[in-house]
This record gives C-alpha cells, structure tokens and sequence, in this order.
C-alpha cells in the first residue's frame, strides 16, 4: 500500500472522525501526541452501552488502531482478547488487518478505506464485547469454542490466517456492500 505521509494523515483524522460519529454520547476526540487522535464515546451493544476509547494514527498502515475498554464485565487476559493491564482489546488479527486495507486501496484508492477502516473497528470491537457480555450474562469463566479466535502467538496465528486465505478469505472480512452502515 503506498500513500504519501499527507494522505495517510487525512485518512487517520477521518477515520477518528467517523468513529467518534458512530459512538453514542458522551464522546469525544482530541488530539494526541505525535500526529494522533484519541476518540471516545458509547459503543452500543446488544442491550447495553459500553464506554470504549480509540486511538488512531499514521501507523494504521502498519497495524490496527488500538481500541480499549474497561468497563467491570469485561475479561481481561490473552484468551479474552483483552490485556490485563491495559484492557487494549485484539479484535482483529494484524496480518488481516493489513490484508483488507491493502485489498480497498489498492482496488478502490487511498479514500475508500475511510468508511471500510473505521467499520471494520467498531464492528469487531462490538463482537468481541458482545462475546464478554454474554460471557458476564450466563456467568461463563472462559472463551467459548464455538465463538472462534485466532490462535495465540504469532506463528500459529499466521499458519491459521494463510489456511484461512488458501480457503478463500477471513473471517471478520467486512462486505463492500455494507460499508457504510454498523450492524
């Protein structure tokens, strides 16, 4: 993916700006440091809100923009998919994080990504948080089988993501058809 420091900075701030629209208020966004934008606000769920926070900068080229929750029926450690310490959420694998936005770029241009990029966060944070939320309803102490994952470390995760690929694509791919809306 190639872009030029100015449009991946366009990117990042219309990124941050889409995310904070689709979050419930209170929310914000303000600046970070080093050229970042730090967006807050209501996610909803099914059946309840969850306070999350965003931080999105230049290296969403790079890796996915790190998202957090800390909301008391959250679970924290690797299997949930939460860190312990700083409740950073992984709700999508990097490798495939960097497939798609690659995939938009390149097939539809640097400004395309906009609506895919800031769906594809919320919609998998959304996931992840509705599976912690079941977990808190039905008083679940561990990730369920059935809810799938990526495997832990990076060398399994990465034989899972080129099987995955060899099949015909990944789990969590967002539609282009419905880009532009939050299930």
């Amino acid at each position: 993916m190639s872009m030029d420091r100015a449009m991946v900075s366009a990117v990042s701030v219309n990124i941050a700006c889409r995310i904070h629209d689709a979050l419930l208020p209170p929310r914000a966004i303000r600046p970070g440091e080093k050229a970042e934008f730090l967006v807050e606000g209501l996610l909803p769920l099914k059946g309840v809100v969850s306070r999350c926070k965003f931080r999105i900068n230049s290296s969403w080229t790079e890796k996915p923009p790190a998202a957090t929750c800390d909301e008391p029926w959250v679970r924290t450690g690797d299997d949930w998919h939460v860190g312990r310490q700083n409740h950073a959420m992984c709700y999508i694998y990097r490798r495939q994080w960097l497939g798609l936005t690659q995939r938009v770029v390149n097939n539809r241009g640097a400004l395309a990504i906009i609506p895919f990029a800031h769906l594809w966060i919320l919609r998998n944070c959304q996931w992840l948080l509705n599976k912690h939320l079941v977990a808190e309803q039905l008083g679940l102490d561990s990730w369920q089988d059935s809810w799938g994952y990526w495997p832990h470390g990076e060398v399994e995760a990465r034989k899972e993501y080129e099987k995955r690929i060899k099949r015909g694509g990944t789990n969590g791919r967002a539609r282009e058809e419905h880009a532009d809306t939050l299930v």
